[in-house]
């Protein structure tokens, strides 16, 4: 051992020291800590318990909030899809409606024509260039309605024949056809 060993075998000095780290200050404040009134065991599991509870009620709440959004998110992206490819029968529904409309549309219209055109014709010699003009119309008007409807039976028939009546009947009717004949039949 050393050489500063004290006679009676101690290693520790001979002068008086406070073996206290900490300061009067700090021993006040630990001993008051020391001094709280702390909660039971059970009061303390109580207290954990109601906490608990509480905070699996507000996840609950998040929890049917969310459930809630995403049936809404769902309702409306069915809502959305319900207009696809696979609804003819929608579709056809809702394109004979439109149909409907228009003819009643159409209709209203030619009622007012033939009302202002009857309405008009206080003078005579106007009455009868109006009653002349409404008839060539109402001609014209026959006259291009059986032209469609032999169009769309020729179409129904596919047959070749009334293809090529339509070609021959489109060529006559505008002006390069009418070159075309003019300068030598069929060019094509």
């Amino acid at each position: 051992m050393g050489d500063d060993a004290a006679p009676g075998g101690s290693a520790r000095p001979t002068t008086d020291v406070d073996a206290s780290y900490h300061t009067p200050a700090w021993h006040a404040a630990r001993i008051a800590a020391m001094a709280v009134t702390r909660d039971s065991w059970e009061e303390y599991k109580a207290r954990q318990k109601a906490a608990a509870a509480g905070e699996a009620a507000t996840e609950a709440d998040a929890e049917a909030a969310q459930a809630a959004f995403r049936a809404q998110l769902d309702a409306d992206r069915a809502a959305r899809l319900a207009h696809g490819v696979n609804q003819g029968a929608l579709r056809a529904e809702l394109a004979a409606k439109k149909r409907a409309e228009e003819k009643k549309k159409r209709k209203k219209k030619g009622n007012r024509r033939r009302r202002s055109s009857s309405s008009s014709g206080s003078d005579t010699s106007s009455s009868c260039s109006s009653d002349s003009d409404s008839g060539l119309r109402r001609r014209r008007k026959s006259k291009k309605k059986k032209e469609k409807r032999e169009k769309k039976k020729g179409r129904k028939k596919g047959s070749l024949r009334s293809w090529e009546r339509e070609r021959s009947r489109s060529r006559s009717r505008s002006p390069v056809g009418k070159e075309r004949e003019v300068a030598g039949g069929d060019a094509e």
